[in-house]
């Protein structure tokens, strides 16, 4: 079987021994780019092409990007993925409305409505063959890599908790998943989830369920990279809830911000969390660290951060950041007036400074 010229070239691109990475802001709006502090931006999409670019995300190593394409004339939608020297399209059976790379880079999960009805579908991806198949449906339908990236943590249905591996096999886990939605992995044989009402460690090995702390009836949360403590909301129903921290050795937790929270994102060396919380004036930023809690100037998210991002957050932050890779700071995608901007917010609380024009941005890992 012949192998497409442009494939071969993809292949030795992402195949160099001495990748280089990518201007560190992947910014999507009628076209998709990679930017720098500095002005530098490589393009990555024109948007002269009048495609339709949404979800862009970062493959592991920062050397190129993915991100769903649909066509101008309204034909079909693929797989876009690549650099600005060379890409592919691939057709995922699907219109991918998220992505989550393995951490080894080498696959790809994707979620977009299941072409026969059943849902939600999952895709995957091979990095190097740019071959794609739909392995699995459910609805909802959360997941998060396990960090070998051998197999998938999924949580579906709002009933169904199992492990998937790249040829569709499930391992069921007898548990009574609470209303939450994405797992997450601490370690290949430890799984954080609820189990009825408690944020719980589920051992993959042993199946032993250490309950770390009693949560209300829905409940967010995010491991710290360490995985030493949890971030979490809870809530009586499936909206933002108050801001808390448990630690996963001792279970001892304390609240740290009673307003409704929508999004919470450990800093990459663990020692700073971000949360924003919801306002009547819009949305404030807050920083937390040991010492205190520093808050950034509100502000308006533009659309596609406030419909398609926040509510699943918790899914999202498995696979993606708002943090620059240094801790000094995060990027969040605003309104001004009619424009839209991605604006870097200084974690010390000073001024955000506008970096480019656009509906979403991704710093790079």
């Amino acid at each position: 079987m012949s192998v497409p010229r442009a494939s071969i070239v993809l292949l030795v691109v992402l195949a160099c021994s001495v990748p280089s990475p990518l201007p560190p802001l992947l910014v999507v709006d009628s076209g998709v780019t990679a930017v720098d502090e500095d002005g530098m931006s490589l393009v990555l999409l024109d948007p002269e092409t009048g495609a339709v670019p949404s979800q862009p995300t970062w493959a592991p190593d920062g050397t190129f990007a993915v991100w769903t394409e649909i066509a101008a004339d309204g034909s079909g939608a693929t797989i876009a993925m690549g650099n600005e020297e060379s890409q592919r399209r691939i057709d995922g059976g699907t219109v991918p409305f998220f992505y989550g790379f393995s951490p080894t880079g080498d696959s790809l999960a994707y979620l977009g409505n299941d072409p026969e009805g059943g849902g939600v579908a999952l895709g995957l991806l091979d990095v190097a063959a740019g071959t794609a198949r739909l392995l699995d449906t459910g609805q909802p339908y959360y997941l998060d890599w396990s960090p070998d990236g051998s197999r998938l943590a999924v949580h579906a249905n709002q009933s169904d908790l199992y492990l998937l591996n790249g040829d569709g096999n499930r391992t069921v886990l007898d548990v009574q998943p609470g209303l939450f939605q994405a797992p997450a992995f601490l370690s290949d044989d430890r799984l954080l989830i609820v189990d009825d009402e408690s944020l719980a460690v589920l051992d993959l090995d042993s199946l032993e369920v250490d309950l770390i702390a009693p949560v209300s009836r829905f409940s967010a949360f995010a491991p710290s990279p360490d995985g030493a403590r949890v971030a979490f909301i809870d809530n009586d129903e499936a909206a933002p809830g108050a801001l808390s921290l448990v630690s996963i050795e001792s279970g001892e937790s304390h609240r740290i911000e009673e307003d409704p929270v929508v999004l919470f994102d450990w800093s990459p060396d663990g020692s700073q969390l971000l949360y924003i919380t919801l306002t009547p004036e819009g949305l404030v930023p807050f920083v937390w660290t040991e010492a205190e809690v520093t808050s950034g100037e509100p502000f308006l998210p533009t659309r596609t951060f406030f419909q398609s991002y926040l509510p699943f957050w918790d899914q999202y932050n498995r696979f993606l950041t708002m943090w620059r890779a240094d801790g000094s700071g995060f990027i969040l995608p605003r309104t001004n007036g009619d424009a839209t901007e991605i604006a870097f917010y200084p974690s010390d609380g000073t001024a955000a400074r506008v970096l480019a024009q656009g509906e979403m941005a991704v710093p790079a890992p």
